[in-house]
């Protein structure tokens, strides 16, 4: 039996430090939550705050869950957070400005559509292959796109 302990404390170490840096991704991807949840509260108009992403998803597709919105959810939560948080932050800051500029304007649907396809469908594909890095590439395209429609940035 007590050749079986090393073994089993070394499990028992594993799973805390498992545990441990699972509720630290949590508690991470939770502050943004939070954060996003702030900037939808700070918004007249709730369907349109905070996220361009959701909103064009939304717009294009009509539904909060759909697998695009996953695909870019786990880029934020697997590999921007943990590469880029710089980004991640900087995203929640600008964007509810980049929804209100673009939805002030009359062909926003056709805005909102246009990133839907060309960015965040070939996102949600790479991010489906594993491809995180590509993934991000096109996130840090689409973002740079659309800086031009925020308001004072």
């Amino acid at each position: 039996n007590n050749s079986l302990e090393p073994l089993y404390n070394n499990h028992q170490a594993a799973v805390a430090a498992a545990e441990a840096s699972a509720a630290s991704a949590a508690a991470e991807a939770n502050r943004f939550a939070r954060m996003a949840e702030a900037q939808s509260a700070a918004s007249n108009n709730s369907t349109d705050a905070g996220c361009y992403i959701t909103t064009a998803v939304m717009r294009s597709e009509g539904h909060d869950e759909s697998p695009e919105l996953q695909s870019m959810r786990a880029l934020r939560d697997n590999y921007g957070i943990k590469h880029f948080k710089g980004e991640v932050e900087e995203y929640y800051e600008i964007a509810p400005s980049i929804v209100s500029g673009i939805t002030s304007m009359d062909n926003s649907d056709e805005i909102f559509k246009k990133l839907y396809h060309k960015f965040i469908i070939p996102a949600h594909e790479l991010v489906k292959a594993g491809k995180y890095d590509d993934a991000h590439s096109v996130y840090r395209n689409m973002v740079n796109t659309t800086r031009k429609y925020g308001r004072g940035i």
